[in-house]
């Protein structure tokens, strides 16, 4: 998994996302960050991306392919939901362990996501 530095509430999703990960296919992927190590030349492989830091948008795209998963997020607080998303993928029951091929774009219909 390479991301971004990450705040608290991000890396704790992200901790989240891995134990779901080990769980379904008992492997733990290994976390890296930017810098640290390039990106494998032998794919699968998850990366986070967040184009800006500062933003407020909490729009997200999260493709999935036979090769990689890419979650690219607007704000650290959408790529925390797009964290949440690639769990719940993770977390479905299925005879087999694996995740479909797609794409999934998502931002909140008005300018704050909120529950009533």
């Amino acid at each position: 998994v390479y991301t971004p530095p990450l705040e608290r509430p991000e890396w704790l999703a992200t901790q989240a996302l891995l134990d779901a990960i080990q769980g379904r296919w008992g492997r733990r992927p290994i976390l890296d960050r930017p810098g640290l190590a390039p990106l494998p030349d032998e794919p699968p492989y998850i990366e986070f991306r967040i184009a800006d830091p500062a933003s407020a948008s909490e729009a997200y795209r999260l493709d999935i392919t036979q090769r990689r998963v890419l979650l690219a997020a607007d704000s650290p607080v959408a790529l925390l939901h797009g964290i949440r998303t690639l769990r719940q993928l993770v977390s479905q029951p299925s005879s087999m362990p694996v995740i479909h091929a797609m794409t999934i774009e998502d931002a909140p219909a008005f300018r704050y996501r909120g529950f009533y």
